[in-house]
């Protein structure tokens, strides 16, 4: 007997494994596979070849893959044939199982792979038995299909757009009450729409986003959602990055609306406070999303409309809640942040809103005021700090009511209280702040785009005095006059700026003359100015 089975002995079988090469003896195996007439045997036959599968993948792959798919193709009656028939063939294309030896090809897998898909008729033999429900041929099914995605995904893009409803059965195992197969469906479907457009307009118009939300939510959502829910929202990322037929779609669909329920606590108290990793990861692919529908390289109708959703559906105020709640990891927060700075771009009524929302401090200030504090305060990490600035570029562009209203807080009143924080304050407090070079450039450029292209307000920025402690006096000082004074004469002062600082004054200045002739005059006034120019 060969492998403790068989029918009667013969010289030839009577030969032990030991004396048989692998070779000789998966040879033997797919003889005895195809000729033997007992059901018995060929099962023998083909769980020795499975097994044998991960140790000699180059003498399976190379005798046994069409013995294999012809097995698949007569026995559509035995789900066990076909279910070896499958694992085997995933067992010689990945090339984590089992050691594929030294001196064999380190892409043996990836030619499996290739021999496999050559013939289209064995890809829509494969996808048709995604069409039975027996537990174990779909798995093994799923499985296969899975591991030819992940060797061959380009070349997989096109053929399965070829094979009748190849892409729909796909989307129909979203549906399988049994998760292994659901899951590994998913991970199919992220690898075929990472480029491919006409695969994610197919799952889009075939109820994708639907599927793919409810298991979001069966799966516990962003904040107590695991791997699975990861999984999800990069495959809804596929779908909508650059895509602008989805993201008409969705939008048009109100998924945005479902959007939202997404920032829900829960009712747990400590939903917002105790951030784990997975719990990070899922809401920073929940910003990703958010911000795909918005990001200013997108179609600027499509930004137009989503903008006006996000405020529609109160997702913009739910942003603006997330940057108050505690302990939200710094990375986390600056992806926030930007978020929120893409969400009001442009976008008149979105910005109005957020300069409406108040922190819980004391006394109450608004979420502007607190943000740019934190940009000015050096002991925060530096992406934190830059996604402000970016959040108040955001803030400003294309509002020149918020500009000019930014510039007014710099000059003189009548009446003020010292208490109050502006911020006009705190930007001038950043733009001087003694060995902060980063609050100094942070600051400066703050300012230089509240100017940019506006000569009312470059003009109205020549009004700003600063109080400056001289020898021990308070001397008032123009602010574009004190802007050259530190370029011109800080070697000489206590405080020593550093050369990104003067970098960045540089800029301002430069953003400040540049074609407004009433800067250029104050600037030329005075004489000291130019002796600086001229070295």
């Amino acid at each position: 007997k060969l492998f403790g089975y068989g029918t009667s002995k013969s010289s030839a079988d009577s030969d032990g494994p030991s004396s048989l090469t692998g070779v000789e003896t998966i040879e033997r195996l797919c003889d005895r596979l195809q000729s033997s007439l007992l059901i018995e045997d060929r099962h023998d036959a083909l769980k020795t070849i499975k097994s044998l599968s991960k140790k000699y993948k180059l003498e399976v792959g190379t005798q046994a893959m069409h013995v294999l798919i012809d097995v698949i193709r007569q026995n559509t009656t035995d789900p066990e044939l076909i279910s070896l028939s499958l694992d085997t063939l995933s067992n010689i294309m990945n090339p984590s199982e089992g050691d594929t030896g030294s001196l064999l090809p380190a892409d043996l897998c990836t030619q499996f792979t290739e021999m496999f898909i050559k013939d289209q008729a064995n890809l829509t033999l494969l996808f048709d038995l995604l069409d039975e429900f027996e537990f174990q041929v779909r798995w093994s099914s799923v499985k296969l299909i899975n591991q030819l995605v992940v060797n061959q995904s380009e070349q997989l893009e096109e053929k399965v757009l070829q094979i009748p409803r190849g892409v729909s059965r796909l989307i129909d195992l979203l549906n399988d009450s049994r998760e292994i197969i659901r899951n590994d469906a998913i991970l199919i479907l992220n690898k075929l729409t990472q480029t491919n457009a006409n695969i994610q307009k197919i799952i889009a118009f075939e109820s994708g986003f639907d599927r793919v939300m409810e298991i979001i939510e069966g799966e516990g959502s962003v904040l107590d959602g695991g791997v699975i829910v990861e999984d999800c929202f990069n495959l809804l990322l596929n779908l909508l990055q650059k895509n602008y037929s989805n993201q008409s779609f969705f939008k048009e669909a109100n998924y945005i609306k479902k959007i939202c329920r997404y920032f829900e606590l829960s009712g747990s108290e400590d939903a917002a406070t105790n951030w784990t990793q997975q719990k990070t990861t899922n809401l920073s692919l929940l910003l990703r999303l958010i911000q795909c529908l918005v990001a200013p390289n997108n179609q600027q109708q499509i930004i137009n409309d989503c903008q006006r959703a996000y405020n529609h559906f109160g997702l913009l105020h739910r942003l603006c809640v997330l940057l108050t709640w505690p302990g939200v990891p710094a990375d986390l927060l600056s992806q926030a942040i930007c978020t929120v700075g893409e969400v009001i771009r442009g976008n008149a009524a979105n910005q109005q809103l957020f300069s409406s929302v108040m922190m819980q401090s004391t006394p109450p200030r608004p979420i502007i005021t607190i943000l740019l504090l934190s940009m000015i305060n050096e002991k925060q990490p530096f992406h934190l700090r830059s996604s402000i600035l970016y959040s108040f570029e955001c803030f400003l562009y294309k509002n020149e009511e918020k500009k000019a209203q930014v510039i007014d807080t710099l000059l003189p009143k009548e009446t003020s209280n010292l208490s109050d924080i502006n911020t006009g304050q705190i930007l001038c407090t950043g733009l001087f702040a003694p060995n902060d070079f980063v609050s100094n450039w942070l600051c400066a450029v703050a300012l230089a785009h509240t100017i940019s292209n506006s000569n009312s307000l470059k003009e109205q920025l020549l009004r700003v005095q600063l109080a400056i402690n001289s020898h021990d006096k308070i001397q008032a000082v123009s602010l574009l006059q004190q802007c050259m004074n530190i370029l011109s004469e800080s070697s000489n002062n206590s405080i020593n700026y550093q050369f990104q600082s003067k970098i960045s004054i540089i800029m301002l200045i430069s953003t400040w003359l540049s074609n407004c002739p009433a800067a250029v005059t104050a600037f030329l006034s005075n004489e000291q100015n130019i002796p600086y120019i001229e070295n």
